[in-house]
């Protein structure tokens, strides 16, 4: 049976809240949570703030809520035969916080458009200026279908 806890690791203010995992006593994993709080209103008996104010109160919401989407993710995770490791844990908490890896996926297809914008001035050796309109469209299918490509890609 898997358990998910809360800890801090710091006495300074402020002081990162981490989700531990635990699956088994060989497989235990630590990531920061993504919230922070001042360690006096932190409780060492229950794991979670001190319900002194209504900051408190959500904060201490908002991890009970991470810690039961961390639980559904760990069981589909199992079911599906993933392998279960620190940097799974790190992206499930990303994934549920909105936080999403920086790719630059984006870079074809903003270059193509670049290119595509440029056509219009574009000089051949033979003195004529610009493209037909016929080969502006053929560019612009193309980065449609890239883009449609790269909404298909798993790494999106």
């Amino acid at each position: 049976m898997a358990t998910i806890k809360f800890l801090l690791q710091s006495k300074s203010n402020p002081a990162n809240i981490y989700l531990r995992l635990s699956i088994d006593r060989n497989n235990v994993f630590k990531r920061k949570s993504g919230y922070v709080i001042n360690p006096k209103d932190w409780s060492t008996d229950t794991n979670f703030p001190k319900p002194n104010d209504e900051d408190l109160k959500k904060l201490k919401t908002d991890l009970k809520t991470l810690g039961t989407e961390i639980e559904k993710k760990l069981n589909n995770a199992i079911t599906a035969g993933n392998e279960i490791s620190g940097d799974w844990l790190q992206e499930q908490i990303d994934t549920i916080q909105g936080k999403q890896k920086k790719t630059d996926l984006d870079r074809l297809t903003s270059y193509i458009q670049g290119y595509i914008d440029n056509l219009p001035f574009k000089e051949f050796p033979n003195g004529k200026r610009g493209v037909a309109r016929g080969t502006i469209q053929k560019y612009n299918t193309l980065k449609t279908k890239i883009q449609d490509f790269e909404k298909l890609s798993p790494l999106r």
